[in-house]
């Protein structure tokens, strides 16, 4: 609880991937992928109720053995197509459905490994401190989109125009993207525009280090890199 808020902790873990097979609960440093996420929401002080969603049978095994609450998502919500604003929206009314009542959600992707308490905990002050509808982790942008091109046909055109093209990269605009660690959102907010995203949101930026997205098995080679390296400096 954060001022007299209640606060929802949503991890969405479905069994499907087609990039790593079983990813969230493939084993990183010894642990499923999973375990991560839980132990992250577990350490942040504010949160008062913490949920995995998923259609695995091993994800809620392991996520009952952490001692977190599990909402079995239906067939409809766990294809590769299936959004997450409505997988949110299933557990938060599952979750509340004895009168408990949550003032603020957060989405917990099982796939950021580097995201820790500590940054759940410095965005949920920032939200609040901000009075926001939304907050959304972001990290900058290892290139700029002001250089990128979209197909069109056999051709190929400026993303953002031809002006920008071949500017120095010091004099474009600073630019970030949402690394997929975090979303925060005013539970009433969410249930009326099925959105984590409201004009004037407010962002919590982290490096891009701490921003490491599974997503295939090169990313969990990485991610198993950076935490041996983590481990050897300290």
């Amino acid at each position: 609880m954060i001022l007299s808020k209640k606060v929802l902790a949503v991890i969405t873990a479905r069994a499907g991937s087609k990039g790593l097979k079983n990813k969230n609960v493939a084993l990183l440093a010894g642990k499923p992928l999973v375990v991560y996420t839980i132990d992250a929401a577990k350490s942040c002080k504010y949160i008062d109720s913490i949920v995995v969603t998923t259609d695995g049978i091993e994800i809620e095994r392991v996520s009952l053995q952490r001692g977190t609450d599990v909402v079995r998502r239906p067939v409809e919500l766990s294809g590769d197509m299936s959004l997450s604003e409505d997988v949110l929206l299933h557990a938060v009314n599952c979750m509340e459905k004895d009168g408990d009542v949550f003032e603020i959600t957060i989405l917990l992707q099982p796939t950021s490994p580097f995201r820790t308490g500590r940054h759940i905990t410095e965005a949920l002050e920032k939200f609040v401190e901000n009075d926001a509808d939304c907050l959304i982790g972001l990290t900058r942008t290892e290139h700029s989109p002001y250089k990128y091109f979209i197909k069109n046909n056999n051709s190929f055109l400026p993303f953002m125009g031809e002006d920008s093209l071949f500017l120095p990269r010091q004099k474009l605009p600073e630019t970030y993207r949402g690394n997929g660690a975090l979303y925060i959102v005013k539970t009433d907010f969410f249930k009326t525009h099925k959105s984590f995203y409201a004009p004037g949101f407010v962002g919590y930026e982290m490096s891009p280090e701490e921003s490491i997205d599974i997503d295939t098995e090169h990313d969990l080679k990485y991610a198993e890199y950076v935490m041996q390296r983590r481990s050897y400096e300290d």
